[in-house]
Protein backbone atom coordinates (compact mmCIF):
# COMPACT_ATOMS: atom_id res chain seq x y z
CA UNK A 1 0.00 0.00 0.00
CA UNK A 2 0.98 3.62 -0.44
CA UNK A 3 1.99 5.86 2.44
CA UNK A 4 -1.00 7.82 3.73
CA UNK A 5 -0.54 11.47 4.70
CA UNK A 6 -2.99 10.81 7.51
CA UNK A 7 -4.31 13.80 9.40
CA UNK A 8 -2.93 13.96 12.94
CA UNK A 9 -5.45 13.92 15.77
CA UNK A 10 -5.41 16.92 18.10
CA UNK A 11 -6.78 17.28 21.58
CA UNK A 12 -9.64 19.71 22.13
CA UNK A 13 -7.32 22.18 23.87
CA UNK A 14 -4.93 22.07 20.92
CA UNK A 15 -7.70 22.58 18.40
CA UNK A 16 -8.96 25.70 20.13
CA UNK A 17 -5.76 27.43 19.06
CA UNK A 18 -5.87 26.19 15.46
CA UNK A 19 -7.84 28.31 12.95
CA UNK A 20 -8.35 25.26 10.72
CA UNK A 21 -10.85 23.86 13.19
CA UNK A 22 -12.00 26.93 15.12
CA UNK A 23 -12.73 29.97 13.01
CA UNK A 24 -14.03 32.08 15.85
CA UNK A 25 -13.43 31.39 19.54
CA UNK A 26 -13.79 33.71 22.46
CA UNK A 27 -14.66 33.95 26.16
CA UNK A 28 -15.93 37.22 27.60
CA UNK A 29 -14.70 37.80 31.11
CA UNK A 30 -15.78 41.36 31.87
CA UNK A 31 -19.44 42.33 31.90
CA UNK A 32 -18.66 46.02 32.04
CA UNK A 33 -17.09 46.07 28.54
CA UNK A 34 -19.59 43.72 26.94
CA UNK A 35 -21.24 44.80 23.69
CA UNK A 36 -23.29 41.86 22.38
CA UNK A 37 -23.03 42.95 18.74
CA UNK A 38 -19.27 42.44 18.90
CA UNK A 39 -19.70 38.72 19.57
CA UNK A 40 -22.36 37.74 17.06
CA UNK A 41 -20.90 35.81 14.15
CA UNK A 42 -21.85 36.10 11.40
CA UNK A 43 -23.56 39.38 12.25
CA UNK A 44 -27.35 38.91 11.92
CA UNK A 45 -29.37 41.03 9.51
CA UNK A 46 -31.09 43.08 12.23
CA UNK A 47 -29.85 43.43 15.81
CA UNK A 48 -31.32 45.68 18.50
CA UNK A 49 -29.73 45.30 21.94
CA UNK A 50 -30.12 47.12 25.24
CA UNK A 51 -26.64 47.11 26.79
CA UNK A 52 -28.06 48.29 30.12
CA UNK A 53 -30.09 45.09 30.60
CA UNK A 54 -28.71 41.63 31.31
CA UNK A 55 -30.48 38.46 32.42
CA UNK A 56 -28.77 35.94 34.64
CA UNK A 57 -29.05 32.25 33.80
CA UNK A 58 -28.41 29.28 36.06
CA UNK A 59 -27.69 25.79 34.79
CA UNK A 60 -30.01 24.23 37.37
CA UNK A 61 -32.96 26.44 36.41
CA UNK A 62 -32.55 27.05 32.70
CA UNK A 63 -34.34 24.93 30.11
CA UNK A 64 -35.02 24.77 26.38
CA UNK A 65 -38.63 24.21 25.37
CA UNK A 66 -39.83 23.18 21.90
CA UNK A 67 -43.20 24.38 20.60
CA UNK A 68 -45.18 24.13 17.38
CA UNK A 69 -45.37 21.34 14.76
CA UNK A 70 -41.58 20.99 14.75
CA UNK A 71 -41.09 21.48 18.47
CA UNK A 72 -40.56 17.80 19.23
CA UNK A 73 -38.31 16.88 16.30
CA UNK A 74 -35.30 14.82 17.32
CA UNK A 75 -33.04 17.26 15.45
CA UNK A 76 -34.21 19.99 17.82
CA UNK A 77 -33.97 17.80 20.93
CA UNK A 78 -30.38 16.90 20.08
CA UNK A 79 -29.57 20.59 19.57
CA UNK A 80 -30.95 21.37 23.05
CA UNK A 81 -28.59 18.76 24.52
CA UNK A 82 -25.57 20.09 22.63
CA UNK A 83 -26.15 23.72 23.41
CA UNK A 84 -26.75 23.14 27.11
CA UNK A 85 -23.14 21.92 27.25
CA UNK A 86 -22.00 24.94 25.24
CA UNK A 87 -23.88 27.40 27.44
CA UNK A 88 -22.56 25.83 30.64
CA UNK A 89 -19.10 24.40 29.88
CA UNK A 90 -17.93 21.97 32.58
CA UNK A 91 -14.53 23.62 32.98
CA UNK A 92 -15.95 27.05 33.83
CA UNK A 93 -18.10 26.48 36.89
CA UNK A 94 -19.24 29.57 38.74
CA UNK A 95 -16.98 30.72 41.57
CA UNK A 96 -19.92 32.27 43.42
CA UNK A 97 -23.62 31.63 43.56
CA UNK A 98 -25.29 33.13 40.51
CA UNK A 99 -28.28 34.92 42.01
CA UNK A 100 -28.08 37.91 39.66
CA UNK A 101 -27.29 40.25 42.55
CA UNK A 102 -24.04 41.46 41.01
CA UNK A 103 -25.89 43.54 38.44
CA UNK A 104 -29.38 43.35 39.83
CA UNK A 105 -30.29 41.12 36.88
CA UNK A 106 -33.50 39.15 36.60
CA UNK A 107 -33.16 35.48 35.87
CA UNK A 108 -33.91 34.05 32.41
CA UNK A 109 -35.20 30.53 32.90
CA UNK A 110 -36.31 29.32 29.47
CA UNK A 111 -35.72 29.66 25.75
CA UNK A 112 -38.98 28.75 24.03
CA UNK A 113 -38.29 27.56 20.49
CA UNK A 114 -41.29 27.54 18.15
CA UNK A 115 -40.83 25.71 14.85
CA UNK A 116 -43.81 26.19 12.55
CA UNK A 117 -43.08 23.23 10.25
CA UNK A 118 -42.21 19.60 10.94
CA UNK A 119 -40.55 19.24 7.52
CA UNK A 120 -36.93 18.14 8.02
CA UNK A 121 -35.91 18.10 4.35
CA UNK A 122 -32.65 19.97 3.84
CA UNK A 123 -32.07 21.49 0.42
CA UNK A 124 -30.51 24.51 -1.27
CA UNK A 125 -33.63 26.64 -0.76
CA UNK A 126 -34.40 25.55 2.82
CA UNK A 127 -35.61 28.46 4.96
CA UNK A 128 -33.03 29.21 7.68
CA UNK A 129 -34.56 32.45 8.92
CA UNK A 130 -35.41 33.04 12.57
CA UNK A 131 -36.44 35.69 15.07
CA UNK A 132 -34.90 35.75 18.57
CA UNK A 133 -36.17 37.87 21.47
CA UNK A 134 -34.18 37.81 24.73
CA UNK A 135 -35.67 41.02 26.13
CA UNK A 136 -37.70 39.19 28.82
CA UNK A 137 -37.15 36.45 31.33
CA UNK A 138 -38.79 33.94 28.95
CA UNK A 139 -36.75 34.20 25.73
CA UNK A 140 -38.56 33.47 22.47
CA UNK A 141 -37.16 31.96 19.26
CA UNK A 142 -39.39 31.48 16.21
CA UNK A 143 -38.38 29.78 12.96
CA UNK A 144 -40.13 28.30 9.94
CA UNK A 145 -37.93 25.19 9.96
CA UNK A 146 -35.83 23.32 12.47
CA UNK A 147 -32.74 24.50 10.59
CA UNK A 148 -33.68 28.12 11.14
CA UNK A 149 -34.11 27.21 14.80
CA UNK A 150 -30.57 25.77 14.86
CA UNK A 151 -29.18 29.08 13.58
CA UNK A 152 -31.18 30.96 16.21
CA UNK A 153 -29.99 28.72 19.04
CA UNK A 154 -26.41 29.31 17.93
CA UNK A 155 -27.04 33.07 18.07
CA UNK A 156 -28.54 32.68 21.54
CA UNK A 157 -25.40 30.86 22.69
CA UNK A 158 -23.30 33.76 21.39
CA UNK A 159 -25.35 36.23 23.45
CA UNK A 160 -24.57 34.25 26.61
CA UNK A 161 -21.34 34.86 28.49
CA UNK A 162 -19.65 34.29 31.82
CA UNK A 163 -18.33 37.16 33.92
CA UNK A 164 -15.16 37.22 36.01
CA UNK A 165 -16.98 35.68 39.00
CA UNK A 166 -18.11 32.66 37.00
CA UNK A 167 -21.75 33.80 36.78
CA UNK A 168 -23.65 33.45 33.48
CA UNK A 169 -25.59 36.23 31.76
CA UNK A 170 -27.55 36.73 28.54
CA UNK A 171 -27.84 40.08 26.77
CA UNK A 172 -31.23 41.65 26.09
CA UNK A 173 -31.67 41.72 22.31
CA UNK A 174 -34.24 41.41 19.54
CA UNK A 175 -32.72 39.78 16.46
CA UNK A 176 -34.17 39.01 13.03
CA UNK A 177 -31.92 37.06 10.73
CA UNK A 178 -31.70 35.06 7.55
CA UNK A 179 -28.67 34.03 5.48
CA UNK A 180 -27.52 36.28 2.68
CA UNK A 181 -26.39 33.24 0.69
CA UNK A 182 -28.19 29.90 0.42
CA UNK A 183 -24.90 28.08 -0.24
CA UNK A 184 -22.23 28.62 2.44
CA UNK A 185 -19.64 25.93 1.99
CA UNK A 186 -16.28 24.64 3.15
CA UNK A 187 -14.40 22.05 1.08
CA UNK A 188 -12.38 19.25 2.67
CA UNK A 189 -10.13 17.03 0.54
CA UNK A 190 -9.85 13.54 2.03
CA UNK A 191 -7.95 12.01 -0.88
CA UNK A 192 -4.64 13.83 -0.62
CA UNK A 193 -4.80 13.62 3.19
CA UNK A 194 -7.02 11.03 4.80
CA UNK A 195 -9.09 12.62 7.58
CA UNK A 196 -10.61 10.29 10.23
CA UNK A 197 -14.37 10.47 10.70
CA UNK A 198 -14.17 11.86 14.25
CA UNK A 199 -12.05 14.76 12.97
CA UNK A 200 -14.59 15.41 10.20
CA UNK A 201 -17.25 15.53 12.93
CA UNK A 202 -15.23 18.20 14.74
CA UNK A 203 -15.00 20.12 11.48
CA UNK A 204 -18.81 19.94 11.09
CA UNK A 205 -19.22 21.26 14.65
CA UNK A 206 -17.08 24.26 13.78
CA UNK A 207 -19.08 24.84 10.61
CA UNK A 208 -22.28 24.88 12.65
CA UNK A 209 -20.82 27.41 15.10
CA UNK A 210 -20.16 29.69 12.12
CA UNK A 211 -23.46 28.89 10.35
CA UNK A 212 -22.00 27.23 7.27
CA UNK A 213 -24.52 24.90 5.68
CA UNK A 214 -22.72 22.85 2.99
CA UNK A 215 -19.92 20.36 3.55
CA UNK A 216 -18.27 19.98 0.15
CA UNK A 217 -16.67 16.58 0.60
CA UNK A 218 -13.90 16.12 -1.97
CA UNK A 219 -13.88 12.52 -0.93
CA UNK A 220 -11.77 10.97 -3.72
CA UNK A 221 -9.16 12.17 -6.21
CA UNK A 222 -6.12 10.95 -8.10
CA UNK A 223 -3.96 10.27 -4.99
CA UNK A 224 -6.43 7.89 -3.32
CA UNK A 225 -9.95 6.46 -3.42
CA UNK A 226 -11.04 6.10 0.24
CA UNK A 227 -14.81 5.78 -0.47
CA UNK A 228 -15.81 2.14 0.06
CA UNK A 229 -18.27 1.38 -2.74
CA UNK A 230 -20.65 -1.53 -2.22
CA UNK A 231 -21.09 -1.93 -5.98
CA UNK A 232 -17.39 -1.71 -6.86
CA UNK A 233 -15.43 -2.63 -3.71
CA UNK A 234 -12.13 -2.85 -5.62
CA UNK A 235 -12.16 0.92 -6.09
CA UNK A 236 -11.12 1.42 -2.48
CA UNK A 237 -9.56 -2.04 -2.29
CA UNK A 238 -6.95 -1.03 -4.86
CA UNK A 239 -7.20 2.75 -4.74
CA UNK A 240 -7.11 3.62 -1.01
CA UNK A 241 -3.87 4.24 0.84
CA UNK A 242 -4.51 1.08 2.84
CA UNK A 243 -7.37 -0.98 4.26
CA UNK A 244 -7.68 1.28 7.30
CA UNK A 245 -7.89 4.63 5.53
CA UNK A 246 -11.35 4.14 4.03
CA UNK A 247 -14.84 5.46 4.64
CA UNK A 248 -17.26 2.57 5.04
CA UNK A 249 -20.94 2.84 4.19
CA UNK A 250 -21.75 3.17 7.89
CA UNK A 251 -19.12 5.92 8.25
CA UNK A 252 -20.67 7.89 5.39
CA UNK A 253 -24.24 7.42 6.64
CA UNK A 254 -23.27 8.52 10.16
CA UNK A 255 -21.45 11.60 8.86
CA UNK A 256 -24.41 12.63 6.68
CA UNK A 257 -26.76 12.35 9.66
CA UNK A 258 -24.30 14.14 11.95
CA UNK A 259 -24.16 16.98 9.43
CA UNK A 260 -27.94 17.11 8.92
CA UNK A 261 -28.51 17.42 12.66
CA UNK A 262 -26.43 20.61 12.43
CA UNK A 263 -28.25 21.94 9.36
CA UNK A 264 -25.41 21.02 7.00
CA UNK A 265 -25.83 19.37 3.60
CA UNK A 266 -23.16 16.97 2.38
CA UNK A 267 -22.27 17.46 -1.30
CA UNK A 268 -19.74 14.83 -2.41
CA UNK A 269 -17.24 15.36 -5.21
CA UNK A 270 -16.20 12.48 -7.44
CA UNK A 271 -13.97 14.16 -9.99
CA UNK A 272 -14.27 12.99 -13.62
CA UNK A 273 -13.00 12.54 -16.28
CA UNK A 274 -9.65 13.76 -14.93
CA UNK A 275 -8.19 13.40 -11.43
CA UNK A 276 -8.67 9.64 -11.70
CA UNK A 277 -5.52 7.80 -12.89
CA UNK A 278 -4.11 5.22 -10.46
CA UNK A 279 -6.78 5.76 -7.79
CA UNK A 280 -9.51 4.37 -10.08
CA UNK A 281 -7.70 1.26 -11.31
CA UNK A 282 -10.05 -0.94 -9.28
CA UNK A 283 -12.38 -1.05 -12.31
CA UNK A 284 -10.76 -2.80 -15.30
CA UNK A 285 -10.25 -0.66 -18.42
CA UNK A 286 -11.82 2.38 -16.80
CA UNK A 287 -8.82 4.71 -16.90
CA UNK A 288 -6.76 5.29 -20.03
CA UNK A 289 -3.37 3.54 -20.03
CA UNK A 290 -0.49 5.79 -21.05
CA UNK A 291 1.96 4.88 -23.81
CA UNK A 292 5.50 6.02 -24.23
CA UNK A 293 5.66 8.76 -26.91
CA UNK A 294 5.76 7.48 -30.50
CA UNK A 295 5.65 3.82 -29.39
CA UNK A 296 3.13 1.11 -28.64
CA UNK A 297 4.85 0.38 -25.33
CA UNK A 298 2.88 1.08 -22.16
CA UNK A 299 4.51 3.47 -19.66
CA UNK A 300 2.87 1.94 -16.60
CA UNK A 301 0.97 5.15 -15.82
CA UNK A 302 -2.68 6.04 -16.26
CA UNK A 303 -4.59 9.10 -17.37
CA UNK A 304 -8.26 10.20 -17.37
CA UNK A 305 -11.11 7.74 -17.72
CA UNK A 306 -11.27 6.07 -21.12
CA UNK A 307 -13.83 8.07 -23.14
CA UNK A 308 -14.33 5.67 -26.06
CA UNK A 309 -15.38 2.47 -24.30
CA UNK A 310 -19.06 1.70 -23.75
CA UNK A 311 -18.06 -0.05 -20.52
CA UNK A 312 -16.97 3.34 -19.11
CA UNK A 313 -20.49 4.71 -19.27
CA UNK A 314 -22.03 1.46 -18.06
CA UNK A 315 -19.78 1.74 -15.00
CA UNK A 316 -20.59 5.43 -14.47
CA UNK A 317 -24.33 4.78 -14.62
CA UNK A 318 -24.09 2.01 -12.01
CA UNK A 319 -21.70 3.96 -9.82
CA UNK A 320 -23.68 7.19 -9.79
CA UNK A 321 -26.85 5.25 -9.15
CA UNK A 322 -25.18 3.96 -6.00
CA UNK A 323 -24.04 7.47 -5.03
CA UNK A 324 -27.59 8.79 -5.45
CA UNK A 325 -28.73 6.19 -2.90
CA UNK A 326 -25.89 6.87 -0.46
CA UNK A 327 -25.85 10.68 -0.60
CA UNK A 328 -29.36 12.13 -0.25
CA UNK A 329 -28.51 15.65 -1.45
CA UNK A 330 -29.91 16.73 -4.80
CA UNK A 331 -26.43 17.71 -6.02
CA UNK A 332 -23.20 15.88 -6.67
CA UNK A 333 -19.99 17.55 -7.83
CA UNK A 334 -18.31 16.00 -10.88
CA UNK A 335 -15.20 18.16 -10.95
CA UNK A 336 -14.46 18.26 -14.66
CA UNK A 337 -11.33 20.36 -14.21
CA UNK A 338 -7.65 19.91 -15.05
CA UNK A 339 -8.04 17.06 -17.50
CA UNK A 340 -4.60 16.06 -18.75
CA UNK A 341 -4.61 15.16 -22.46
CA UNK A 342 -1.20 13.48 -22.43
CA UNK A 343 -2.47 9.90 -22.35
CA UNK A 344 -5.31 10.58 -24.75
CA UNK A 345 -2.89 12.17 -27.23
CA UNK A 346 -0.71 9.06 -27.45
CA UNK A 347 -3.61 6.60 -27.62
CA UNK A 348 -4.40 6.09 -31.29
CA UNK A 349 -7.94 4.87 -30.61
CA UNK A 350 -8.80 7.96 -28.58
CA UNK A 351 -7.12 10.19 -31.16
CA UNK A 352 -9.17 8.66 -33.93
CA UNK A 353 -12.45 9.45 -32.16
CA UNK A 354 -11.10 12.85 -31.18
CA UNK A 355 -10.29 14.12 -34.64
CA UNK A 356 -13.23 12.49 -36.36
CA UNK A 357 -15.66 14.23 -34.01
CA UNK A 358 -14.00 17.50 -33.00
CA UNK A 359 -10.56 17.99 -34.51
CA UNK A 360 -9.15 19.52 -31.35
CA UNK A 361 -8.12 18.46 -27.88
CA UNK A 362 -10.89 20.06 -25.89
CA UNK A 363 -13.61 18.29 -27.84
CA UNK A 364 -13.19 14.96 -26.08
CA UNK A 365 -13.34 16.59 -22.65
CA UNK A 366 -16.54 18.46 -23.53
CA UNK A 367 -18.02 15.28 -24.99
CA UNK A 368 -17.15 13.21 -21.92
CA UNK A 369 -18.34 15.80 -19.39
CA UNK A 370 -21.70 16.16 -21.14
CA UNK A 371 -22.10 12.40 -21.35
CA UNK A 372 -21.30 12.04 -17.64
CA UNK A 373 -23.76 14.79 -16.74
CA UNK A 374 -26.34 12.99 -18.85
CA UNK A 375 -25.71 9.77 -16.96
CA UNK A 376 -25.89 11.41 -13.51
CA UNK A 377 -28.82 13.74 -14.24
CA UNK A 378 -31.32 10.89 -13.83
CA UNK A 379 -30.11 10.48 -10.23
CA UNK A 380 -28.79 13.91 -9.13
CA UNK A 381 -28.29 17.41 -10.45
CA UNK A 382 -24.61 17.35 -11.39
CA UNK A 383 -22.29 20.28 -10.71
CA UNK A 384 -19.27 20.58 -12.99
Amino acid sequence: SRTSPRTRLFSFDEMKSRPLFVLVSFIITAVTSYNPRDYLWPLPQQVICDQTVLFSIEEANFQFKGNGPGGELRTLTLAFERYRKILFPPLLKAKVANDGSRLGASELTVLEVTVTSADESLQLETDESYRLDTSRYSAQLTAATVYGALRGIETFSQLAHQDDTGAYYVASCIISDKPRFHHRSILVDTSRHFVPINVLHQHLDTMAYNKFNVFHWHIVDQPAFPYQSYTFPDLSGKGAYDRVDVYSQSDVAALIEYARNRGIRVVPEFDTPGHTAEAWIGVPNLVTPCYKPNTTELSGKYGPINPILESTYTFLESFYKELSQVFPDQYIHLGGDEVSFDCWLVDMCVLSVQYNMYGRNFGVKIFVVFLICGVTAQYNNCIC
